[in-house]
Order: C-alpha cells, then sequence, then structure tokens
C-alpha cells in the first residue's frame, strides 16, 4: 500500500520468487528463470541487491505475511494481478484505467489542491 497525494494506492501483486540467479537453471524444474524485479530495478537505477536484502528480512517477511493477509480480506476478491484498489475500493473500470494511466487516475481521485504532478 502507498499513500500518494493523499490517496490510497493498493496494489496487489502475487510474487513468487525463484530464487535462482537470473539465467541459472532451476535442475528441479528444468527450467531457466528470467529475474524480472532484477531487470526492472536495472532499467530504474535501483540496486537490486537492497530490494532483495529487504525482502528477505524479518521486516519483510513480516510485509509479505501483512499483504497476504489483506488479500484473504478482498472484496471482491483476488481474482488476477495486478488488483489495483484506490482508497480501498476496488471497480473493472479503475482497473482498466488504471493499468493505462495510474497516475491520471490517483490525480483524478485526490481530493486536496492539486499536486504539480498532476499539472503536468
Amino acid at each position: 500500500m502507498m499513500v500518494v497525494m493523499g490517496v490510497v494506492v493498493v496494489v496487489v501483486v502475487v510474487v513468487v520468487v525463484m530464487m535462482v540467479e537470473p539465467g541459472k537453471s532451476d535442475a528441479r524444474q528444468g527450467m531457466n528463470y528470467f529475474n524480472p524485479f532484477a531487470a526492472c530495478a536495472n532499467e530504474t537505477g535501483v540496486d537490486y541487491s537492497d530490494v532483495e536484502e529487504c525482502m528477505r528480512s524479518d521486516v519483510g517477511v513480516k510485509l509479505q505475511h501483512n499483504i497476504g493477509e489483506r488479500q484473504a480480506q478482498l472484496d471482491p476478491r483476488l481474482s488476477y494481478v495486478p488488483w489495483i484498489l484506490i482508497d480501498d475500493e476496488f471497480t473493472e473500470k479503475t482497473l482498466t484505467e488504471a493499468q493505462d494511466d495510474l497516475m491520471r487516475v490517483v490525480c483524478d481521485a485526490y481530493k486536496g489542491p492539486t499536486p504539480e504532478a498532476c499539472q503536468e
């Protein structure tokens, strides 16, 4: 969950992280796995080792647990990802619009003075 300009935005993403280095095979599955998180971090200039460290830490595990508990309480139930809620509300219309232009959806939902980011 994040608060963007006073609007609560929840993007629920179910993540199965294969702890296999990108490009290396997992002998149990006979498959190669590409780590999209590491690739995305690299593309955006984020140090993935920091993300991975957080993910494996006690805090990261607790955060993932909390997300799982929140997912179990969603109404309507999560049926695919990403599952985007704006101000704790899910609608197909908002999901479709947010996948196309999340910033616009957040700006439209914001009730305060128009932030600079929404004036562009």
